[in-house]
């Protein structure tokens, strides 16, 4: 489908077994929709109207949107900033008539499996822009190789990556070094050239 066609449906034929899912279908779960372009959403709102002859919201089902805006948005590929914004079900013709409902309680924590809610608790500080934190960071100047190994820190940025690497490295209890390198082609003849 192409997200920029404001009219596309589900490839759905009227007289197939899926249609008659479609129509018998009185509730619809969606999960991680923060994550979806609004165009997929707006394209089975279409197709429900047509399917069903029924010129409302979701032809009359109900749908439950799940997922969390604090997580990515939906991918706009070469887009921007304000297209990842403007994709965003948000930014739907639907979003007005969504009862928006909030859970209060974390699952995870409830738990008695401690690492539940250890990660539970990341995923909450992750979540309200509050990790990573030097306390999250354990004496790493103590670690060997293979437990760096086994890590690995994802960041968004190259920013955000230069600002982790100079928390870490304020971790260890050694003088910084730097290690510049020059490149050269040992022999000529199989320098490859490069074109500017």
């Amino acid at each position: 489908m192409s997200y920029d066609d404001t009219s596309s449906v589900c490839n759905i034929f009227k007289q197939s077994n899926t249609a008659q899912l479609m129509r018998d279908c009185v509730f619809i779960v969606w999960d991680e929709a923060s994550m979806t372009h609004k165009s997929s959403v707006e394209a089975l709102d279409r197709t429900l109207r047509d399917l069903r002859n029924k010129n409302t919201l979701m032809s009359g089902c109900t749908v439950l949107f799940s997922g969390d805006f604090r997580q990515i948005l939906p991918v706009v590929v070469r887009g921007t900033r304000a297209d990842e914004v403007n994709a965003s079900l948000k930014r739907s013709y639907i979003w007005p008539d969504i009862t928006k409902l909030k859970l209060k309680t974390n699952m995870r924590i409830l738990s008695s499996d401690q690492g539940n809610k250890t990660f539970a608790d990341a995923l909450l500080r992750v979540g309200n822009g509050q990790s990573l934190t030097r306390n999250d960071l354990p004496n790493i100047s103590t670690k060997t190789t293979s437990w760096f190994q086994e890590r690995a820190i994802l960041s968004p940025t190259n920013d955000q990556a230069n600002k982790i690497n100079d928390m870490i490295l304020l971790k260890f209890n050694a003088p910084t070094k730097v290690y510049y390198s020059i490149d050269t082609v040992l022999d000529a003849e199989e320098a490859i050239p490069l074109s500017n």
